[in-house]
């Protein structure tokens, strides 16, 4: 949510829909306001709720396998379906390496808040050098 206000006028990915739901799901800010709302909470809910507690392999294939399954979605919907569009650097990779960091952090957030606030606010950072995002932006939408 807060990547949708600081980022309102300078997206890396748009939501758009095309084919059902048009007079519901008509803007990027309802159907981002909707995965946000149902599709990650339940997320989470299912990948922390099963999460394996034995072996660092087990651990790391959960990872994975959450990782491949948003990455799989995210390439129907942007190569076949035509609903999602990417901005300003934002590619498929950019996605995946996102998406490792998001799972890490959401278990490490599980088990250590703290450490996960602290690994997300340097992650920021880093994204914010390496795509090239103009303090301007922060300044116009603050």
């Amino acid at each position: 949510m807060l990547k949708n206000v600081l980022f309102h006028d300078r997206p890396m990915w748009m939501y758009q829909e095309i084919f059902w739901g048009e007079e519901i799901l008509f803007s990027h800010k309802i159907i981002s306001l909707m995965i946000m709302f149902v599709v990650y909470p339940s997320t989470v809910l299912i990948y922390l709720g099963r999460f394996p507690k034995k072996t660092i392999w087990k651990q790391g294939g959960w990872i994975t396998l959450w990782v491949l399954l948003y990455i799989i979605v995210e390439y129907v919907n942007l190569r076949y379906l035509d609903l999602i569009d990417h901005f300003h650097g934002w590619n498929i990779w950019w996605s995946a390496a996102f998406n490792v960091i998001m799972f890490s952090m959401l278990l490490l957030h599980y088990r250590h808040p703290l450490w996960a606030w602290a690994g997300s606010f340097v992650t920021v950072i880093v994204l914010w050098i390496l795509l090239r995002v103009p303090i301007s932006v922060l300044e116009h939408n603050l």
